[in-house]
């Protein structure tokens, strides 16, 4: 029999948002095959949330805020080391599933073994390219995305320096250069949206030129970091002694890879748009 795990992390989500994330994965465990046990686990990086209280949803302490890298990092190595997990899917608590996305992804997963699987966000799905015959995509993104055992294996999960965003672009390159591929499967349905979330938009910019400037010196990207570091500087007053220190691991063979396969990083887009 599979196992598939499914992980979340909440950060003060409301219970109307996890009411509705628990009841939709509930629905799409209905019509996964029976050859599948599913967990669901969960850990709060805010205060503690009505999933981490219900009964059937196993529940990993708390580190407190640290960022959804490491959170999703310490739920895929329990998926994956503790449960002996095939699989493991990590998602949004503010989104929900579609009755038939776990189903599609497995189905996806078992034709792509060696693959990431990314679900097709809905109402608004992401704009960018992928090849409508091979499925193939340039990066994958975390809201709904299924990672199989040997990636996590050959990888260890998410570049923990990430606190929030770009990790899952940065994961997929590096499965790229380890020639795992990254495919899109638009049957599986996950529905997000941009409406309600928290925190202000200057908050998440903020974090996003952040986790930007980092990937920038990661991949090699000398100039695009020079261009995010002036705007901390302008438009979030971060002085040069407040910019966060550049500690990591940098991406082997940065520069050629990112001179083949990175397009309008101004814009965090990463691959050619499909509208």
């Amino acid at each position: 029999m599979k196992k598939l795990t499914v992980g979340v992390v909440t950060f003060n989500n409301s219970i109307e948002e996890l009411t509705r994330f628990y009841h939709s994965f509930q629905k799409s465990c209905e019509t996964i095959s029976p050859h599948f046990s599913i967990h669901l686990i969960c850990t709060d990086n805010g205060s503690p949330s009505w999933l981490s209280q219900e009964q059937k949803v196993c529940t990993l302490p708390s580190l407190g805020n640290v960022g959804f890298a490491k959170a999703t990092n310490l739920l895929m190595t329990f998926a994956f080391e503790e449960l002996k997990s095939d699989y493991f899917i990590t998602c949004n608590p503010d989104g929900f599933f579609h009755q038939r996305t776990l189903l599609e992804l497995t189905r996806s997963a078992s034709f792509y073994p060696d693959c990431l699987i990314e679900a097709r966000t809905f109402p608004e799905e992401h704009p960018k390219s992928y090849d409508l015959e091979k499925k193939d995509t340039a990066w994958a993104s975390g809201c709904c995305l299924l990672i199989p055992k040997i990636i996590y294996d050959t990888t260890q999960g998410f570049d923990e320096n990430f606190f929030l965003y770009l990790e899952d672009v940065d994961f997929s390159f590096r499965c790229r250069l380890l020639k795992f591929g990254i495919k899109y499967c638009p049957e599986a349905l996950f529905g997000h949206g941009l409406e309600g979330r928290s925190g202000g938009d200057t908050v998440r910019k903020k974090h996003l030129f952040i986790s930007g400037r980092y990937f920038a010196w990661k991949w090699g990207l000398t100039e695009q970091q020079k261009l995010i570091e002036n705007e901390l500087k302008i438009h979030f007053g971060l002085g040069e002694s407040e910019l966060p220190k550049l500690e990591g691991v940098l991406a082997p063979s940065a520069q050629e890879f990112s001179d083949r396969n990175i397009s309008n990083f101004d814009f965090f887009i990463f691959t050619p748009l499909r509208w």
